[in-house]
């Protein structure tokens, strides 16, 4: 009976639409993509198509497209907004880490996602980003 229970509230508990969701930082280290994807983004031209920074397929392509982002430069600018004077890496990160999450960005992509960008405004702005 203590296992009955105990499954019946796990299941009822979980699928209940006001369970807690349980946030999953960001981590470089986690990141997907490969380090010749990386380089190669990193050369890419800043007009670039969405699908071409590492992680995001069409299904990501189609949710920012819905949030008005269609460019690298829009995409670029959406990370660059959580990032202010009293906002560390880590946090600038775990904020579009959220962003991405809240579109419906597969997890296993998000941090190669994050990681890619990063990279990437730090060759155009030094030092705001630590590159793995």
């Amino acid at each position: 009976p203590a296992l009955f229970f105990l499954y019946y509230f796990s299941f009822f508990y979980l699928s209940h639409p006001t369970a807690p969701t349980f946030k999953m930082p960001f981590d470089r280290a986690k990141s997907q993509i490969s380090e010749n994807k990386k380089v190669a983004f990193l050369k890419a031209p800043w007009d670039s198509p969405l699908v071409d920074v590492p992680g995001i397929g069409p299904a990501t392509a189609k949710a920012l497209k819905e949030k008005g982002i269609t460019t690298l430069y829009q995409l670029a600018g959406v990370f660059l907004t959580f990032k202010a004077a009293d906002v560390d890496e880590d946090e600038w990160c775990n904020r579009m880490w959220e962003y991405l999450t809240q579109i419906g960005c597969p997890g296993g992509h998000k941090a190669g996602v994050i990681d890619c960008l990063g990279e990437k405004l730090s060759l155009a702005f030094p030092a705001i980003y630590t590159p793995q």
